[in-house]
Formats: C-alpha cells, structure tokens, sequence
C-alpha cells in the first residue's frame, strides 16, 4: 500500500507539472503575440515591400548615373621610340601624344538633364506603388480584423448554445417542449458551426493576403480605430487634386520631358565631340630636330549626319 501510495504522489506531482507547463506554454504564446495599430500596419508595409526597395536602389542608381554624366572625359596618352634612319645615318626617335577629349558644348548638360527625366518618372512611380502598398495593406487589415471579430462572435454563440444543449441533454426526463427547444438549439448549432468555418477560412485569407505586405512571422493582435464620422470632401478641390496629384498623369508629363531631352541630344548628334592634340617629340637621325604638335581632332558628318535618330525622336 505505501508503494501504490508513492506511485500515486508521484503521478499527482507529474500532472501538476505538467499543468503548469500548459498553462505557462500558453500565457507566453499569448504574450509574444504582437500588437499592431493602424500607423504600424503602413509602416511595416512600407519597410518590408521589396517593390519599394527596389525602386529605392533604383533612385540611387540613377543620382551615382547623373554624377557620372557630368565628369570630364578622360584623357589619352601615346608614347612611341624607335630607330631611324636618315641620310645613312641611324639614331633614336621618339614623341610623347596628348588627347583630351571635349564634349561638344551643351551635351553632357542634356545627358544630366535625361538622368534627371528618368529620376522624375521613378520618384512617380514610387509614389504610386507606395500608395498602392498602403491602401492594400489597410483594405486587408481591416478585412481581417473584421472577420476576426465576427468568428470570436459567432464562437462565443456556439458556447452558449453548446452548454444549453448540455444541459438539456443532461435531464433525466425530457418534456415535449424540451424536445423542441432542443431541434432548434441543434438546427442552430449546425447552422453556427457552419458560418463560424466560412468567417474562419475568410479570416485567413484576408490573413495571408495582409502578411503578403507586412511580412511577420506571428499573428498580430489588430487594434484598428473605427470611422464613425465620414470625410467631407470637396469635389472641386477633389477634382484639381486629382489631376494635379495623379501620378499616372504626373508620370506621362515626365515621359513626354524626357522625350524632348532625347529630342535635344538627337539633333545634337551632328555636331560631333571634338578633342584637343599635342605631341611633342625629337628626331636624331640625320640632322637633329625636335618637335611640337598642337590641334584639334573630330569627326566630319558627311555620310552620316543622324537624321533617322533624329526623325525617331521626334515622332516619340
């Protein structure tokens, strides 16, 4: 008897244990849960969109690309030696060449100002794929915290239900007015128990598509303000905001800029880029001479002068 005793105490200590492991479990997995308003849904769907990410490397880019348009070319240097012969005699020759290239006046100021095009349109372009990411964000939020709240409604009626049911169960003797209470309770019940598997699946999907924007690993606990008072809106400043604002609009102004930059640079095209020469050198074969070059070099457009280029801007 005392070892049944002590294998009891001993059972009784493990459920214990056990207990307070569930219990402990459970209070540090509701607590690491973490709770988000509606100012931390945008700012992580903000942080986390690789979209915007993207788009932000992408402005990088092209400010180091701008920064690189306007640099001076770099320059050329030829050094040549050699023998040579004249008037039977021999001796050493050689000459040091300088070439500095020039860009023609006006054209590394259009090629910063297309950079500049080209950033205009992106910052558009972020603006609008920003605004896309928090509209989404807090449409799926709200979908999801609605849903939330109607499935913890409906379990909450399935409970209250289930325990009348219970308990009319439970009784001995079942009146005939029992009987019918309980078909309705069961009638409702199945009713329940299916709208609550509908406003489950729908939570989850309104879940999965709000952690699609901001990316955490836990489910939040949402604490989202409910709009009782509606926004009073002006048409007519509605109206002008929506064209001067309007970032499709905004993002074809800056394509048809950037297509009279690319006008500009086309019909620059003939005028060519030129560069400055020098050599210097000394002949000591013969009769000893030294000497200095200085000049200009660049292209002639006599076959070429760019019209196709030209006709192909201006149609964009």
């Amino acid at each position: 008897s005392i070892r049944r005793e002590c294998i009891f105490q001993k059972n009784i200590n493990i459920l214990i244990v056990l207990i307070f492991i569930a219990y402990f479990s459970s209070v540090f997995g509701e607590s690491r849960k973490q709770e988000i308003g509606l100012n931390e849904v945008l700012n992580l769907a903000e942080k986390n969109s690789p979209l915007l990410m993207s788009m932000n490397s992408d402005l990088e880019s092209l400010y180091f690309r701008k920064k690189q348009e306007g640099m001076t070319q770099n320059p050329s240097v030829t050094i040549d030696y050699g023998q040579r012969k004249a008037a039977n005699e021999s001796g050493a020759e050689y000459s040091f060449q300088f070439e500095q290239p020039i860009y023609y006046p006006g054209r590394k100021e259009l090629k910063q100002l297309l950079v500049d095009n080209d950033a205009k349109i992106k910052e558009v372009q972020y603006v609008e794929a920003n605004n896309s990411i928090r509209l989404n964000s807090v449409k799926f939020a709200y979908r999801y915290f609605i849903a939330d709240k109607k499935r913890d409604h409906v379990k909450e009626r399935i409970k209250r239900l289930s325990k009348m049911e219970t308990y009319i169960k439970s009784n001995p003797f079942i009146t005939p007015q029992a009987r019918t209470d309980l078909f309705i309770i069961e009638r409702r019940l199945l009713g329940l128990k299916k709208h609550f598997n509908d406003l489950e699946l729908d939570a989850s999907k309104n879940y999965e598509s709000m952690n699609f924007f901001l990316r955490i690993e836990t489910t939040p606990i949402l604490s989202l303000p409910f709009f009782n008072d509606g926004v009073k809106l002006d048409k007519a400043d509605l109206l002008n905001k929506s064209m001067n604002r309007n970032p499709m609009i905004l993002a074809a102004k800056g394509e048809i800029e950037k297509a009279k930059t690319e006008l500009k640079i086309a019909n620059l095209e003939k005028y060519p880029d030129y560069a400055v020469v020098s050599q210097i050198g000394e002949d000591r074969s013969g009769v000893s001479n030294r000497f200095f070059d200085l000049g200009l070099k660049f292209r002639v457009p006599v076959w070429d002068q760019y019209q196709n280029k030209v006709g192909s801007a201006e149609t964009n």
